[in-house]
């Protein structure tokens, strides 16, 4: 894809795709709005020519990938420019869904839980034997998989060899061109295809195989602010600096404005995070 005035190729717009976060319903409307694209992009991400075919004229790519990973990875296969995009969810719920997702592909036909892998097969047959009346047994279960479940969207979102202070979080953050909450999808979606979006129709979402309120027992919640504090600190972060640049809906209506319009014509903007 290039701007046809300049002969300008187009930045590569780049989704940091954080499971559970509404990624596939973000996916399924860049397949639809947008001839050119890529999603899971991790089954191909650290194959240097399976990843640059046709990249030239790719609009989008989405994948389960770190910022760092991702990063250097399209930086090896094209010189074009990378806009880079994420959401991230309330942390608590995201690790519940995840928690729950296991479950749930077990309930799917037997096809599809068949092409997961052995240890993921493994893991949701534990989680299924657990006493989900039980919080302590669910945070002992999340501790044993912890790489899985805590601070997996801040290790998704801000990549890796990453300090952690405010400062370098926001810095990290202004490497995106827009990072929002589950509230903002509809934004993000229209940023990056220029058509609004006032209502987002979840896909793959799945019915909890538990009481979700065990989730909220004191002993377990109070877990999850310890061993998920990691993820809890950027999703502060993003909400604070949300509300330091939306002061005004009329300024947030600008700066929304100002990147649909570079959906169209391609203008180089200065680089910043949108939040």
């Amino acid at each position: 894809m290039t701007d046809g005035s300049a002969n300008r190729p187009a930045p590569l717009m780049a989704f940091v795709h954080v499971p559970k976060t509404a990624g596939s319903t973000i996916n399924s409307i860049l397949s639809q709005r947008l001839r050119f694209g890529v999603e899971h992009c991790e089954k191909i991400v650290d194959d240097p020519k399976a990843l640059g075919k046709g990249i030239g004229r790719l609009q989008w790519i989405s994948g389960h990938v770190n910022y760092t990973h991702l990063s250097q990875r399209l930086k090896a296969v094209t010189d074009r420019s990378i806009h880079f995009y994420s959401i991230m969810r309330n942390p608590t719920q995201q690790v519940m869904s995840h928690y729950n997702w296991l479950i749930e592909i077990f309930h799917r036909d037997a096809k599809f839980y068949d092409q997961h892998p052995d240890d993921i097969k493994q893991l949701s047959e534990r989680i299924r034997k657990t006493d989900h009346s039980n919080p302590e047994a669910i945070a002992a279960l999340l501790r044993d998989y912890a790489g899985l479940f805590l601070n997996v969207q801040s290790a998704t979102i801000l990549g890796s060899n990453f300090n952690w202070n405010s400062g370098l979080i926001m810095r990290r953050l202004s490497l995106y061109r827009f990072v929002g909450t589950e509230r903002d999808v509809p934004q993000l979606i229209e940023i990056m295809t220029g058509k609004p979006a006032k209502l987002v129709r979840r896909r793959n979402v799945s019915p909890y195989h538990f009481d979700k309120g065990v989730f909220e027992e004191p002993r377990l919640r109070n877990f999850l602010m310890r061993r998920n504090f990691l993820d809890w600190s950027l999703y502060e972060a993003i909400n604070n600096a949300k509300t330091r640049v939306a002061a005004s809906s009329s300024f947030r209506r600008q700066r929304i404005d100002s990147d649909v319009k570079e959906r169209h014509d391609n203008r180089d903007l200065v680089d910043g995070v949108q939040l």
